[in-house]
């Protein structure tokens, strides 16, 4: 049959703290039948936990940049508060900006081949589906999969997504977003934020949603966004 999406959690550490529990609980929804499969890997970073910030990896595209010059007029909002605040808090310690290319093609390569093989062989020949889901860095983490691998990663979850790093250079990689690719697979992308993460995170998310939409994607059937009352960037 076919084969379930396979999604790569990032900075998992960072939420689920009984993650056992929340897989047996999806396990039996799966079994019966009130939830679609799907198959989690977990991506850990070997002594990097939640409260390294310094060593966190930023998946980003480019290199580190605090000077924004001059904005779209839709992004200045968020240039402003990079300028202000935003850089300060990613400015120093080990987060190997721009690797986030390099990172999801050897994700993809080193593990799918070898998970598919674990998996109960498939009769169909449909493109594979594959994801990746994080929270604020892991949101622009699991972002810049899909934008930089359109043709590996056909999923993303954006919790919460930083949007706003570099001044908003995410939002660039919209032109890499279409209703489909070379194989007719029109790509699937969640967002959610919290009603009470601030007007920054929630503007923002709200114009990804709007500008996904732009590029061709239907809102509750490619692109969905959430906005989760009393939600914090917590929880």
């Amino acid at each position: 049959g076919n084969l379930p999406p396979i999604i790569f959690r990032l900075n998992s550490e960072w939420y689920w703290q009984h993650p056992g529990e929340d897989y047996d609980f999806w396990h039996s929804l799966m079994v019966n039948g009130e939830m679609e499969p799907v198959v989690v890997v977990e991506v850990y970073l070997e002594g990097v936990g939640w409260q390294e910030w310094e060593n966190n990896p930023i998946y980003s595209t480019d290199s580190l940049k605090h000077e924004c010059g001059k904005c779209d007029k839709d992004l200045d909002f968020i240039c402003r508060q990079w300028e202000k605040t935003g850089y300060a808090g990613y400015v120093g310690g080990n987060h190997h900006f721009g690797s986030g290319p390099a990172f999801f093609e050897e994700l993809w390569k080193k593990v799918v081949p070898k998970l598919v093989k674990k998996l109960p062989e498939r009769s169909d020949s449909e493109v594979l589906r594959v994801g990746a889901w994080g929270y604020c860095i892991g949101g622009l983490a699991a972002w810049n999969a899909i934008t930089t691998h359109p043709d590996l990663y056909n999923i993303a979850y954006l919790g919460s997504p930083a949007m706003d790093f570099d001044c908003g250079s995410p939002f660039k990689e919209l032109r890499h977003i279409s209703g489909s690719d070379a194989h007719g697979v029109r790509p699937k992308i969640y967002i959610d934020s919290g009603a009470d993460e601030g007007e920054e995170m929630n503007r923002q998310s709200a114009l990804l949603f709007e500008k996904l939409q732009k590029q061709g994607l239907v809102a509750g059937q490619d692109v969905f966004y959430k906005r989760a009352p009393f939600g914090t960037h917590q929880g």
